[in-house]
């Protein structure tokens, strides 16, 4: 999928290629820093692009260098790495059950962190210094302080994690369920659990717009959900459905027929 920078539009190849160019058309970027294939979804940032491979993750700046730091490959293709702009420093899980925090200016680790449980894998996010990850073996949430690594708080989840957003102020979470989903909200600083909704089907796809997160389930409804006000409201329930979208600020949903708006 295209990556939207302020001035450019960017591209990364399951071989590795990276195209950066402006709206106009205008290639400002193009490199393959790796040999072979990569392996999950890449890292785009301000700064450079963060490839994920079998040994280990590349990180190539808009520059033209780049280099390889060695990381646990079994997690790899699960759990993307997060990187803070602002402090610079690159959160990834850098061997089984521990998580490291990396300056792609200063090119050094600055902090490593051996998680009690085993760290399984899922995408790492973050939003003002803190970077949230789910840990297995208890299905644990774990939030931590890039700037050195120390538990922030962490909490035990009832059922295992299948997806994990930041939406406005919280952090919105999906659980499997024998008979569906269970959609939970929690405070970022505090890890309080704000609400739980229960559905009585998987979910297959979400998408985020401000303080609204909008879910796409296996038998087609579409639920938004308020994370500020903590209210789940049914859109509309439709066939052949496979994803969402936003065009020009509406909601649309993807299928066999093509769009179809759902939302002004």
């Amino acid at each position: 999928m295209p990556v939207l920078l302020p001035d450019s539009v960017v591209v990364v190849s399951h071989t590795g290629i990276i195209l950066r160019f402006r709206y106009d058309g205008k290639i400002l970027f193009k490199l393959r820093p790796v040999d072979g294939k990569v392996v999950g979804e890449p890292l785009v940032t301000g700064r450079g692009v963060v490839l994920m491979q079998t040994h280990g993750l590349t990180v190539c700046l808009w520059e033209g260098t780049f280099w390889t730091l060695p990381a646990e490959a079994t997690f790899l293709s699960r759990s993307k790495p997060y990187y803070d702009e602002e402090r610079d420093v690159l959160v990834y899980a850098n061997e089984a059950g521990s998580i490291a925090g990396y300056s792609m200016a200063k090119r050094e680790i600055l902090w490593t962190h051996r998680l009690v449980r085993e760290f399984v894998g899922a995408p790492i996010i973050g939003k003002e210094g803190v970077a949230y990850l789910y840990g297995g073996n208890g299905n644990t949430l774990i939030a931590v302080d890039v700037r050195d690594g120390h538990f922030v708080w962490s909490t035990s989840l009832e059922a295992p994690l299948q997806k994990m957003d930041i939406v406005g102020e919280r952090l919105a979470l999906v659980l499997a369920s024998s008979k569906g989903s269970h959609i939970q909200l929690f405070s970022l600083r505090e890890g309080e659990k704000v609400v739980t909704f229960v559905l009585s089907s998987g979910i297959k796809t979400s998408l985020r717009e401000k303080r609204m997160w909008y879910l796409l389930t296996e038998e087609g409804e579409v639920y938004r959900l308020d994370t500020e006000e903590g209210r789940l409201h049914l859109v509309t329930k439709v066939q052949d459905v496979t994803g969402l979208t936003f065009i020009s600020n509406r909601l649309a949903t993807v299928g066999a027929s093509g769009l179809r708006f759902i939302e002004k």
